[in-house]
């Protein structure tokens, strides 16, 4: 998680990108530590933190409830600023779609499987890519008219 959190935040600086709002489900777990183990990667020393405007981590709203109090008021969607009222679990939506190929391949050997798969996920990804430009324009008006900060 650690390398492709620094290798997504390369590539956003190369964009332009300052401003980060990162959902994860063991967010209060995985923050520990995290500037140190970011240091130990020999391409994040042209990765400067200080540099993006907003930088927050939260945990998923469905995951939420699963963790202590303290978590839940700390790592919370709704009590962070910028967040609007998204729910931070988008990545785990692809998995909904999967589930028609999952049921139509399971009687497929491993290999047959995995290539069906794959070939499925690698369009999602494909047709994500594509609105991606347009979001890109979208979003770039959207935070110089209100930043989030």
């Amino acid at each position: 998680m650690d390398l492709a959190l620094i290798t997504t935040l390369m590539l956003a600086v190369q964009a332009g990108i300052t401003c980060f709002l990162i959902s994860y489900d063991i967010a209060c777990q995985w923050i520990k530590n995290l500037k140190a183990r970011l240091a130990m990667y020999s391409i994040s020393s042209s990765l400067n933190l200080s540099t993006f405007i907003y930088w927050h981590i939260v945990i998923p709203k469905f995951h939420l409830y699963g963790h202590a109090r303290l978590c839940q008021l700390k790592f919370n969607l709704s009590f962070t600023k910028g967040a609007g009222r998204v729910t931070g679990e988008m990545i785990e939506s692809g998995w909904a779609q999967s589930n028609p190929i999952a049921l139509s391949t399971r009687e497929n050997g491993p290999f047959a499987r995995r290539a069906a798969l794959d070939d499925h996920w690698g369009a999602e990804n494909w047709r994500k890519l594509r609105r991606l430009r347009e979001f890109r324009r979208t979003l770039t008006v959207l935070l110089h008219a209100n930043p989030p900060f």
